[in-house]
């Protein structure tokens, strides 16, 4: 299990990597123990991605034709609790597979373990929209308008950490933010069509 203590550490060198700062990797944990440790971030997570999956419940909800009462709750929690788990390692084994070709190997451990605490971070920006909805604190089009500059700011975010870990050039360093989101985008279309909803 993750220690209190590496929380903090990884936390605040994840969030110095949001602001550029080169050194915030030394701060992590990259050895083979700490790659598959960082992992374990998405237990962390599990509050978020709860609101996340309660906030597209109840969007749903209002623009299907079906009743609250009526709405398969179990199998629409079910089916995105594992679409984000399999979001969770897609990436990483997606990225393995290219490693090679795009000549970062050595720099592939650094890439996952700070793209995984980097995820508690971006979590934030992410969460606040769904949050004011489901509160009731904002309206869907308000809503919809701080999503896409949630967006904005976390691909911005992924892509500070993947050129400071990766020690990458600028096309890389997008190319690779890009198929991050791509991946997220093909698992999340892949769960529905396969639930249905």
């Amino acid at each position: 299990m993750l220690t209190g203590d590496e929380i903090s550490r990884s936390t605040h060198a994840a969030f110095a990597l949001f602001r550029g700062d080169r050194r915030a990797i030394l701060d992590l944990d990259v050895s083979y123990d700490g790659f598959w440790r960082s992992f374990q971030v998405i237990f962390l997570l599990l509050p978020v991605i709860g609101v996340l999956i309660l906030s597209e419940r109840e969007f749903l909800i209002r623009q299907l034709p079906v009743v609250e009462e009526t709405f398969p709750s179990g199998a629409f929690v079910v089916s995105r609790l594992f679409g984000a788990g399999l979001d969770w390692i897609a990436f990483p084994i997606v990225l393995a597979l290219l490693a090679r070709p795009l000549e970062i190997g050595r720099r592939y451990v650094p890439i996952v373990v700070a793209l995984n605490w980097a995820a508690l971070v971006a979590a934030v920006p992410i969460v606040v929209p769904h949050l004011l909805v489901l509160l009731g604190l904002a309206g869907e089009e308000f809503a919809a308008l701080l999503n896409l500059v949630a967006l904005g700011v976390v691909l911005r975010y992924q892509y500070m950490v993947v050129k400071i870990a990766a020690n990458a050039q600028p096309p890389l360093a997008i190319g690779l933010v890009a198929l991050d989101f791509m991946i997220g985008v093909v698992v999340s279309a892949a769960v529905t069509a396969f639930v249905g909803i």
